[in-house]
């Protein structure tokens, strides 16, 4: 058995404990879990902000420039990149200015193909706030309101200052 998984066996071992008036044995964090101190923040940002970011797709911004495919359209991750920056743009001036966001979770559907060319339009709401948690609705659209993808990004609320220290 390799050494890690020894110890946490031994440490979930040590860990145990009686639930009173009998029961099952529940689990508490091992020793070695380290526990950071929670980040007081102060959001105050409510669901409902939103920004819109357009973009005219150029050759830079294609899957073959990107090497995510091999073809001259918009490439996923340039849509991703336009979505969060959308994101980002609904929150600006809403936070402290010691406190930034970074997203955790994204969930994109491309749908369609767009030329060279073509402006895109994606649109963030803010739609959904749990304490540091942020979670935004996208749509993006081309200029003939044509639907070329939708999703949904989770943002979090830390501070720049002790993020950054943790790396």
């Amino acid at each position: 058995m390799p050494a890690v998984a020894r110890r946490l066996q031994l440490a979930t071992r040590r860990t145990r404990a009686v639930v009173a008036g009998g029961g099952l044995p529940a689990l508490v964090a091992p020793r070695f879990v380290v526990h950071h101190p929670p980040y007081a923040s102060r959001v105050t940002v409510q669901p409902g902000a939103q920004a819109l970011v357009r973009h005219q797709v150029t050759p830079d911004d294609t899957a073959r420039a990107l090497d995510s495919g091999d073809l001259d359209v918009l490439a996923t991750p340039r849509l991703l990149a336009w979505c969060e920056q959308a994101t980002v743009q609904a929150l600006e001036g809403r936070l402290a200015e010691t406190e930034s966001t970074v997203g955790t979770r994204v969930e994109l559907t491309h749908q369609r193909a767009t030329p060279v060319g073509v402006e895109v339009t994606v649109r963030a709401d803010l739609v959904h706030v749990d304490g540091r948690l942020l979670r935004f609705d996208l749509v993006a659209e081309a200029a003939d309101g044509t639907m070329l993808g939708h999703g949904q990004v989770t943002r979090v609320v830390v501070d720049r200052a002790r993020f950054l220290a943790r790396l």
